[in-house]
């Protein structure tokens, strides 16, 4: 592998440069930050980079003192997640940015695999947005990124890191991946521990890796499940484990043998013509490539958007009724809005939601069981990336009502976010630029398998099977 100063190699060719000596940690996070100073005053990734200390764990590495399957790997970190000796602001102007104390248990386990914490990169405030001002879109400035994850997601894409990590309940690791025209994984729900991590929501929240390539993904998903004490949500250790183990060893996938399952929904509307030719080709690669692509709908889908919203609006309102009383006006009027709207949320709706959340897991497992399927597939983005300066474009869906158009970067992920099945988003070469991504909803605690499949298609050879 040759390492470059202008882009960031992958996480794996990294590791494994380090691993075998050809380039050197420090080398690794130097070329870092000579990227980070070079770009970054105009993408805005970053809200914080110590250089002496990113050096500092980079030589660590050198020395021989930190080892692991990332050791040397630079990882950027979201501002909703604490790293011992940074600051935290969560993005808003309502909270007194603090220097934590310790890590947070996912940044802990990066750590322990060998990986270097470049630094913080923004988040939206509070994490509810589907943008994360004023972050630009590496693909071109006059982009929104996508969010909440948007400062990971362009750091990414813009190759200043080869990988961070971001949070998604509602898509804030999927659409900025997405619009970035990278690689996101929302992981199965409990897969990976959130103490340390401002929670967005109880019921919906998952920390998740960005990066280039599901094989990227792979390794550092792989780095980052263990247990976790402080959230009770997280899987019993065994079942951690056992995941842990399958994506340690990283079998490969026959796509002969797989089967994909089309959702064919308004929840997954594509609205981009050039996004429908270019989900329609991908798919045709797939099948020509041997996976069998079935064409499934899902009874009560209808119920998945209300469902969702209900939940996340009323437990998020929870999280900030204090903050929101005390520092209200601190808080970007549209977010202190829509707080304000959550609050009154009844009791019996949110019930209600949860009910019929329960109908949508249990309907959604019995389709995978039914249909044999390996992964639904369904857009990532059903539009490309919005100007930042006409966020409220709206655009006409088939039953000819509008949208606008950072709803519609939300409804499609809404499915795995209700049902707490892994999501991953993969950029589709076919559509060029602005990028538009595909997503693959796979089964609970199937990661290993879901990202497997994500690089089998991203094997494909597109001229072979064109």
């Amino acid at each position: 592998m040759a390492v470059h100063a202008d882009a960031a190699p992958g996480a794996a060719a990294c590791a494994a440069a380090v691993r075998e000596r050809r380039v050197g940690a420090r080398e690794l996070a130097q070329q870092a930050l000579d990227r980070i100073r070079a770009r970054d005053p105009e993408l805005l990734a970053f809200t914080y980079v110590d250089e002496d200390d990113f050096l500092a764990q980079a030589d660590a590495v050198d020395a021989g003192r930190v080892t692991g399957p990332l050791a040397g790997v630079p990882v950027a970190v979201k501002d909703l997640i604490d790293v011992r000796g940074m600051p935290t602001s969560y993005g808003s102007a309502a909270f007194d940015p603090y220097r934590a104390e310790r890590d947070a248990a996912v940044v802990a386990r990066l750590r322990e695999a060998g990986a270097v914490i470049a630094g913080k990169t923004r988040t939206a405030e509070l994490a509810w947005s589907t943008t994360t001002p004023p972050t630009r879109n590496p693909r071109d400035g006059a982009l929104v990124p996508g969010g909440s994850s948007g400062g990971s997601a362009a750091a990414v894409g813009a190759g200043l890191v080869p990988a961070a990590l971001g949070t998604d309940t509602g898509g804030s690791v999927r659409i900025p991946a997405a619009l970035c025209g990278i690689a996101g994984l929302r992981p199965t729900y409990g897969l990976v521990g959130r103490s340390g991590v401002l929670p967005g929501n109880w019921s919906f929240d998952a920390v998740g890796p960005l990066a280039g390539s599901a094989g990227d993904l792979r390794l550092l998903l792989a780095a980052m499940i263990g247990p976790d004490p402080g959230d009770r949500a997280c899987a019993a250790d065994a079942r951690l484990a056992q995941v842990r183990e399958r994506l340690e060893r990283a079998a490969p996938v026959d796509l002969s043998r797989a089967r994909i399952g089309l959702f064919d929904d308004p929840l997954a509307e594509m609205l981009d013509e050039r996004g429908r030719v270019a989900l329609d080709a991908t798919i045709e690669r797939a099948r020509r490539a041997g996976a069998e692509v079935v064409t499934v709908r899902l009874p009560g889908s209808e119920t998945i958007a209300p469902a969702f919203a209900a939940i996340d609006l009323g437990e998020g309102a929870a999280i900030h009724t204090e903050r929101l009383r005390e520092r209200g006006d601190a808080i970007d009027p549209v977010i202190r809005a829509l707080l304000e709207v959550a609050h009154v949320i009844p009791a019996a709706l949110v019930a209600r939601a949860k009910h019929a959340r329960r109908a949508v897991c249990d309907a959604v497992a019995e389709l995978f069981t039914r249909e044999r399927l390996d992964a639904l597939v369904l857009p990532a983005n059903p539009l490309p990336a919005v100007r930042a300066d006409a966020l409220d474009l709206a655009v006409p869906r088939a039953n000819g009502e509008l949208e606008p158009a950072l709803w519609s970067y939300a409804r499609v992920c809404w499915l795995a976010s209700l049902t707490g099945q892994p999501a991953l988003v993969l950029p589709m070469p076919e559509a060029g630029d602005p990028p538009l991504g595909i997503q693959l909803v796979g089964r609970p605690f199937h990661d290993d398998a879901l990202l497997g499949l994500g690089r089998a298609l991203e094997d494909i050879d597109p001229q072979e099977h064109a």
